[in-house]
């Protein structure tokens, strides 16, 4: 392997980080500084990007925004289920459903069956869906 030697002035400074020589090892394998693996809070398996550049190779941390995930609670799954009926069969389904997660589905928050077509005409006239 060539070795390379710079001295201190060789180093452009940018801002108040310094640009810093590293080698390349086996596999293409480089190992980022300590002092900037803290500054960019960099730990072992964090994502990076490589991008060709006329001038080189530019390598910085790729930014990962973290995705807020709603967990269901049984009781909001069985709100689902009873509210997702499409008809008497459908809600009635729902109901033994919430019945084997051993909720009682009348203490869950719905409109039951019955009432849930009387809603829907009263807010969309009487009207009838096509069967396919």
């Amino acid at each position: 392997m060539k070795e390379i030697h710079l001295r201190l002035s060789d180093i452009p400074k940018f801002g108040d980080s310094e640009m810093q020589s590293i080698v390349m090892g086996k596999r293409g394998t480089v190992v980022i500084p300590a002092k900037l693996r803290k500054r960019y809070r960099l730990d072992e398996g964090s994502p990076m990007l490589i991008e060709e550049r006329e001038d080189g190779l530019l390598m910085r941390p790729a930014v990962s925004t973290p995705v807020d995930v709603e967990v269901y609670t049984q009781e909001r799954l069985a709100e689902f289920f009873l509210n997702n009926a499409m008809d008497k069969e459908d809600y009635l389904e729902a109901r033994q459903e919430v019945v084997g997660m051993g909720i009682d589905p009348d203490t869950i928050h719905h409109a039951p069956w019955p009432l849930r077509v009387i809603r829907a005409s009263a807010l969309f006239g009487s009207f009838s869906m096509p069967m396919c």
